[in-house]
């Protein structure tokens, strides 16, 4: 019986020693290059809302660009290239799954800071141009 509950012990150090060891997933909480991130913005004035996108595009070299638009994404994602129609740009840096970035534009300059979640972003905002402060979640569409 002694035996018995020693081998069981034994087992489950083992089983605790190689679960504790794994490594996290690999592609996890990481940037996507294919597709371009989206999130959905609603106002409500008056009597009606106004609806509009913020597109973003990243690229390898570490270069981000941005669009805020009514089109749909079929549209943006033609367009939205280095070489197309974007908004604004920047320059990101992630580090052990946070980003952030700078969006330049020719009225000014929009910080986002935040982390990436699988294919999500959720992002801190901060804009020296109007001044708004606020949260935002980009959804990756490939």
């Amino acid at each position: 019986m002694v035996r018995i509950i020693f081998l069981f012990l034994s087992i489950l150090l083992t089983i605790e020693i190689s679960v504790s060891a794994t490594p996290p997933l690999s592609g996890k909480n990481k940037i996507l290059y294919e597709g371009i991130y989206m999130s959905t913005t609603v106002e409500t004035a008056g009597t009606g809302h106004i609806e509009y996108r913020t597109y973003m595009r990243f690229y390898p070299d570490k270069k981000v660009i941005l669009i805020t638009s009514d089109l749909p994404i079929e549209d943006i994602k033609k367009s939205l290239t280095q070489d197309g129609i974007y908004d604004s740009s920047g320059a990101f840096k992630v580090q052990n799954g946070h980003i952030s970035f700078s969006a330049i534009s020719g009225a000014g300059k929009v910080d986002y800071t935040g982390k990436i979640i699988g294919k999500r972003l959720e992002l801190d905002i901060h804009s020296h141009i109007n001044q708004y402060r606020g949260k935002e979640i980009f959804i990756y569409v490939e």
